[in-house]
């Protein structure tokens, strides 16, 4: 799901899905090149992202991005997953951290 997140708003090279994954996170996981890419190989066989081939500087690059099949995906479990899991520009946080946040507002 973090990888279809990720390409929710625009389509990106792989390097960049990796550094977007790794600024997202906040050190709270490794993200391995060597994940990434498998990844999103499966996503594209199962029809969630379409890649292409672009010259970005003067290299090719694969960029992926989100189809609406893929965009369904994300929305339907993605949007039930909120009230267990928050994710925002500072990282993923698990239930019992919003629940421990909860507490302390009040």
């Amino acid at each position: 799901m973090l990888l279809l997140a990720v390409l929710a708003d625009r389509a990106l090279h792989g390097y960049a899905i990796v550094e977007a994954l790794r600024q997202s996170g906040s050190d709270r996981f490794e993200v391995s090149e060597r994940a990434v890419y498998p990844a999103l190989h499966r996503l594209e066989h199962q029809g969630l992202v379409t890649s292409s081939w672009a010259v970005v500087n003067g290299r090719s690059r694969r960029t992926y991005e989100i189809t609406a099949v893929g965009r369904d995906r994300l929305n339907g479990p993605f949007l039930r997953l909120q009230g267990d899991a928050q994710l925002n520009t500072g990282g993923i946080k698990s239930h019992d951290q919003m629940t421990a946040d909860r507490r302390c507002r009040g």
